[in-house]
């Protein structure tokens, strides 16, 4: 879901009136449902991306202890990460390549 806002000055009905139109023609309008379910995934934000971080440091490390996935490039293992990507990033993604 994306979620924004347009904002027209005073004196200017004809053009809020466009907006209001074009709004309701293509129904890009969100429910107040629509807002709370943002609002709430915005609290467990924080939590949900902790236990991905940490579910894809264990996968990762699972992963580079077998064979197959022996030559494989993952944020989340120091030793493997690519120099493409900056070092700004922190913590471990899902984000994980595999070559044999």
């Amino acid at each position: 879901m994306v979620g924004g806002a347009v904002v027209s000055g005073p004196g200017r009905a004809v053009l809020t009136q466009q907006i209001q139109s074009v709004n309701n023609l293509l129904g890009t309008s969100q429910s107040p449902h629509d807002c709370f379910l943002v609002l709430r995934g915005l609290k467990t934000l924080p939590l949900r991306m902790r236990q991905h971080e940490a579910t894809a440091q264990q996968l990762a490390e699972f992963l580079l202890a077998h064979p197959p996935w022996a030559r494989s490039t993952t944020r989340a293992c120091p030793a493997t990460r690519s120099t493409t990507w900056p070092d700004a990033s922190s913590g471990a993604s899902a984000a994980c390549s595999a070559s044999n």
